[in-house]
């Protein structure tokens, strides 16, 4: 009986949050198609990270609403699409060409925040060793799971 709760619970909990990442999602993909006031000019890459950005958060809702029906094999591939985009968002801010405007917030509840502006070599840099680690991970998890196959 717990246990039956326990997952009614997951699953409640699991639409309602994939309906949350869903909706945010949608609401950047609005934004960034004027259909929400915003001040700023935006570059092309700036579109490229925002609907990439954007998308990450519709799929991985999509994903939680998949596992909350108990379809575990589609929501494990909606998840990996969720992984993958974010993961070029990453490799996108590090490595693709434009330039890159990157700042530095410091500060803490004592403390009144401090914002520097930092050289765009150390933001690629940041961002690099990011994507890197995260597409070693990537790699060796492919390669993992072809051995189980197997």
């Amino acid at each position: 009986m717990k246990h039956q709760v326990n997952s009614s619970l997951l699953r409640i909990g699991a639409v309602l949050i994939g309906f949350l990442f869903f909706l945010m999602g949608i609401l950047v993909i609005f934004s960034l198609f004027a259909a929400l006031p915003d001040s700023r000019a935006l570059t092309l890459s700036d579109h490229i990270l925002i609907f990439l950005g954007a998308f990450v958060f519709i799929i991985a809702g999509a994903a939680l609403f998949l596992f909350s029906f108990n379809a575990k094999n589609s929501a494990m591939k909606f998840g990996a699409a969720a992984f993958l985009l974010f993961l070029l968002t990453f490799n996108w801010i590090a490595f693709a060409p434009g330039e890159r405007n990157f700042s530095r917030t410091i500060g803490s509840s004592f403390t009144k925040p401090m914002k520097f502006k930092t050289s765009e070599t150390e933001g690629r840099i940041v961002f690099g060793v990011v994507a890197g680690a995260l597409d070693v991970f990537l790699l060796y998890s492919y390669i993992k799971s072809k051995q189980r196959k197997h």
